[in-house]
Parts: structure tokens; sequence; C-alpha cells
């Protein structure tokens, strides 16, 4: 589950904000002095990408590596190293306050966006710019999902049984 997460969610997640935040850019250019909630809706994308970006690195560093280590000493059925976090339960309430923080950014993007609804004098790259946003939300939610309700116990339960 690991690597489909880092495969498929923090890879896209990852590109998705090298490319929005270009694009946010361009947008709020061209359309911000006629449609000011661009740059709300620009600043709560930075926001996001701020709070994304060190949180996936300490998935990826941290927490992820453990949690494969604990599954792999559970395959062979040894013990596993004691984590410098004491339990993965630390890491994961983190996390999980982190994806809370996430899905309030994330609603209070889609608000400031009007649902994602484009204007009648919107461009492409408006409308781009809305629909990308609406489908980084999804797979975000998705990611968020997996993790709390599938990896973060599975790792819980792995971690007690050791």
């Amino acid at each position: 589950m690991i690597n489909y997460i880092l495969d498929t969610h923090h890879a896209y997640t990852k590109a998705e904000i090298t490319r929005l935040t270009a694009l946010t850019a361009k947008v709020c250019a061209a359309h911000g002095e006629r449609h000011p909630e661009l740059l709300r809706v620009s600043a709560l994308f930075q926001q996001l990408c701020a709070d994304l970006q060190p949180h996936m690195l300490k998935e990826e560093m941290i927490l992820f590596p453990y949690i494969m280590q604990l599954e792999a000493a559970a395959r062979r059925g040894g013990p596993a190293l004691h984590p410098p976090f004491g339990t993965v339960n630390n890491p994961v309430r983190m996390m999980m306050y982190e994806h809370d923080a996430a899905g309030l950014l994330l609603r209070q993007l889609r608000a400031a966006a009007g649902d994602y609804a484009v204007p009648p004098d919107a461009c492409l790259s408006y409308r781009t710019l809305y629909e990308a946003l609406a489908a980084l939300e999804q797979d975000l939610h998705q990611h968020i999902h997996l993790e709390n309700n599938l990896l973060f116990p599975r790792a819980s339960v792995l971690e007690s049984a050791r």
C-alpha cells in the first residue's frame, strides 16, 4: 500500500504542485484584477502546498520506512527495530492532524473558488486551473482515506503485535 500511495498519490501531488503553482500565477496575472477571488485562491493554494510538501517528506523519510520495517518483521516473524519516536502512534497522530489541516484548506479553497465554477469570461487556463484544483482535491481525499483508514490502523496493529 505504501508503494501505491507513493507512486500514485505522492507523485501526482508533487507534479500538480509544480504545474499548478505556475498556472495559478498565470491566471492571477491575467484575471486577478477582474476576479479578486483568485488572489484568495492563490494564497490558499500556496498554503496547501507549504503544508503538503514537508508532510509528504516526513511520511517518505520517517513514517513509511518504519511501517515497511514493521511489515518485514511481521513477515519474517521477528522483532522490529525500536523507533526513535517511541511508538508509531506518535507520528500517525501528527500526520492525521496535518490531514485535518489539509482538509480545512481544501474546503476553504473550494469556497474561495466558488465551488470551482468558472466565470463566463474565463479563458482556457482559468478553466484548466479550476478543473485541476478540483481533481487535486479529489485525489487528496482518496490519499488521506488510504492512510487514515487503512495504512495507519494496520501499522498500529503490527506494532502492538510485536
